[in-house]
């Protein structure tokens, strides 16, 4: 069995939303250097662009430094938002928001390390530990779509986020029903 599987089916079966606490307390720490590195990256971008002697490859790199960074703060801070919410509305709302992040970020993440940006990345010389963990990124969230889970999020994001649902009752009765554990479980890998 893939270890990746099990690893899912565990947090699925055995997450004790409660317990996270300590994970809700380092996002308080994370969420501002995520914001700094953010402004920081801009402002080598316009630098960098200004000065018109860079290579393209060197503003697709900056890029995607940009996309984690904006996909991980938005996911970090709704992820917090889970855990401090104090109504089950909240919860569920926050919950929604995690599964329509995710499956974006899936599907979004093919067409921003294309195979232009990995050449651009040996070329540059990327550092290899940079590089290993933006496969494993990719690997992680891959295993989602492979399980179709990433279909389960689309539906999620379609029927409940989205309000694309023209029967109220079954859009309420959906927005009820949500399994949240398998939302944070499949955030976990985020």
């Amino acid at each position: 069995m893939d270890p990746l599987f099990d690893k899912l089916v565990f947090l699925r079966t055995h997450l004790d939303i409660e317990k996270l606490d300590e994970y809700d307390s380092k996002l308080d720490e994370l969420i501002p250097i995520i914001e700094e590195n953010l402004i920081a990256t801009q402002k080598i971008y316009e630098r960098d662009n200004k000065l018109n002697t860079f290579p393209q490859s060197h503003f697709k790199l900056i890029d995607l430094a940009m996309f984690f960074s904006i996909n991980i703060l938005d996911f970090s801070i709704t992820f917090q938002s889970y855990f401090i919410a104090k109504s089950k509305w909240s919860k569920n709302l926050s919950c929604r928001q995690l599964a329509l992040f995710l499956y974006e970020f899936i599907n979004d993440i093919h067409s921003v390390v294309n195979e232009d940006l990995r050449k651009n990345a040996e070329i540059n010389e990327i550092d290899s530990t940079l590089k290993s963990k933006i496969n494993d990124v990719i690997k992680k969230l891959g295993f989602i779509k492979q399980l179709k889970y990433d279909e389960h999020l689309k539906d999620l994001r379609n029927q409940t986020v989205a309000h694309k649902e023209s029967d109220i009752q079954k859009l309420y009765e959906r927005i009820l029903k949500i399994d949240e554990t398998l939302v944070i479980a499949c955030s976990l890998f985020f």
